[in-house]
């Protein structure tokens, strides 16, 4: 009993000089973090700071990001604390790509949006390496824009009709939606050559081969392939038509937009 009431008025006769600090910066009273249940529990709102512990960084010990002889040491930036696998290719701002919720947890749409390569349609059920497949791990630069770059196997390969062959364009969203491979549409078609995005022939085929017949010649096309006109009548309807012939060729140099009053 003496010898506990001596320990504590020797305690209350301490002075700040007297008792060692580790901490030899620290801006809060020992009272903000230290509880009188014990000197190693810990309790400190970090939420009054600049940097809020949230979802993972809640369970992160003080030591694992400050220096506990100078608690205004602490580094703000993330590869402080995380390694970087991506070695700065991708800038050193983590939370570009990642969250608190977790390391693997992230957005590509944000990611991407200000990229030219948005993530749009089916593109978003790709991971990462599906498309960054030519580089090391962790590393994800700028990648071509181009359809073709990713897509030049499927543009070789078509044959319905022979991308490749007929020299058609390698732009590939020229016909194709982010959406679906299928239903194509080149609406360039209306403007060189004939309207069938418009007009009179807008909805009324659902391949190119309703017109194009000749598969290893797209030059080549059929408009009595989808016209069931008896040839008689139209022989009598175009009587007084000079130069008339029942042939698809004669019947585009007539009516080139395909309306019957061309």
């Amino acid at each position: 009993m003496y010898v506990m009431i001596i320990v504590m008025i020797s305690v209350m006769n301490l002075t700040a000089q007297d008792i060692k600090n580790p901490h030899l910066n620290v801006p809060e009273d020992c009272n903000q973090c230290h509880q009188t249940k014990g000197w190693h529990s810990i309790e400190f709102d970090h939420s009054r700071t600049e940097f809020p512990l949230l979802n993972r960084h809640e369970s992160v010990s003080c030591r694992e990001c400050h220096d506990l002889r100078d608690f205004s040491q602490v580094p703000s930036n993330c590869a402080a604390c995380h390694l970087d696998i991506h070695q700065s290719d991708v800038g050193v701002d983590c939370a570009l790509c990642h969250s608190e919720r977790g390391w693997l947890l992230f957005n590509p749409f944000e990611i991407h949006k200000n990229t030219t390569n948005p993530v749009l349609g089916r593109h978003i059920n790709f991971d990462c390496e599906a498309c960054h497949t030519t580089q090391q791990v962790g590393e994800y630069r700028q990648l071509s824009s181009q359809c073709i770059s990713c897509h030049e196997q499927e543009y070789l390969q078509t044959s319905n009709p022979a991308h490749a062959s007929f020299g058609f364009s390698s732009r590939c969203d020229d016909c194709h939606q982010y959406t679906a491979w299928r239903p194509a549409g080149w609406r360039e078609h209306d403007t060189r050559f004939f309207p069938i995005f418009s007009g009179e022939h807008n909805g009324t085929w659902d391949e190119c081969s309703d017109c194009h017949i000749n598969a290893n010649d797209y030059r080549d096309f059929s408009c009595l392939n989808c016209h069931e006109h008896n040839k008689s009548k139209m022989d009598d309807e175009h009587d007084d038509v000079s130069g008339y012939v029942y042939e698809s060729r004669s019947c585009f140099n007539c009516h080139p937009t395909g309306g019957g009053g061309d």
